[in-house]
């Protein structure tokens, strides 16, 4: 297939223009193809997972362990769930976190053992004391 010759105005005019058509197609589509959407959504997020941790260090902060069943990527600062909350929710906003946090320069990252990553939120106050 060929590389469409039409401008972008032109293309957007013809998706204007054929707009319910097109998504019908699109979507007849994602349904005839869920499972290999699904398999290569989940390649990409584990791609992109493999490529922070190997870029942090692929091992706790705090403590060493390397076991990836435990690890966690930390927010240094806590500010997890506004970050989160800033990408958005639906279709490709996981990779998109990913990628954004690849993509950091300001070590605002790090990873930690599930223990040390739960220990760090409790003593920052971003989790409360269970009743005793």
């Amino acid at each position: 297939m060929g590389r469409d010759k039409r401008t972008k105005v032109e293309r957007h005019n013809y998706y204007i223009s054929n707009k319910e058509q097109i998504n019908n197609v699109n979507r007849q589509w994602y349904l005839n193809n869920k499972e290999r959407v699904k398999e290569n959504s989940n390649r990409v997020r584990k791609e992109l997972r493999d490529a922070i941790f190997l870029k942090l260090g692929n091992k706790c902060t705090v403590c060493g362990i390397d076991d990836r069943r435990c690890l966690q990527i930390d927010h240094v600062k806590g500010n997890g769930s506004k970050d989160r909350l800033a990408v958005g929710h639906g279709r490709g906003s996981t990779r998109k976190y990913l990628r954004d946090i690849l993509a950091d320069e300001t070590g605002s990252f790090q990873i930690l053992c599930a223990n040390h990553n739960w220990i760090k939120r409790f003593d920052n106050g971003e989790i409360k004391e269970t009743e005793k």
